[in-house]
């Protein structure tokens, strides 16, 4: 198993990393001391869940797209390698199960 610390130069690296992170989301800061466990990148739910977003963003907007051109789409069934993803599928279902008669099915 490869340590994220073998790949970085060394700490000062991972540390601006955090810095530049931090910076981007003062909301959900991370520690620059906890970051680095044993030489393992550790982070928050909060955080790994963040990178995940603009993905799940840009997904609900198709989505409401294609719902808003053709109407009277009643299904809508999640498939495929991210399709398997609790991330997308919870936000899917947030966003769309049950409004405007839609139901949103994960085979």
């Amino acid at each position: 198993t490869m340590r994220l610390i073998d790949v970085l130069e060394n700490k000062k690296q991972l540390f601006g990393l955090v810095e530049e992170y931090n910076a981007k989301h003062p909301e959900k800061p991370v520690l620059a001391s906890q970051a680095v466990r044993n030489g393992f990148l550790c982070m928050s739910k909060e955080l790994m869940l963040s990178f995940f977003e603009p993905f799940l963003a840009a997904t609900v907007r198709e989505t409401q797209r294609v719902l808003t051109a053709i109407p009277n789409i009643t299904n809508i069934m999640v498939v495929g390698g991210f399709g398997s993803s609790r991330v997308l599928t919870s936000r899917i279902q947030t966003e769309f199960q049950g409004k405007n008669n839609v139901r949103v099915i994960l085979p």
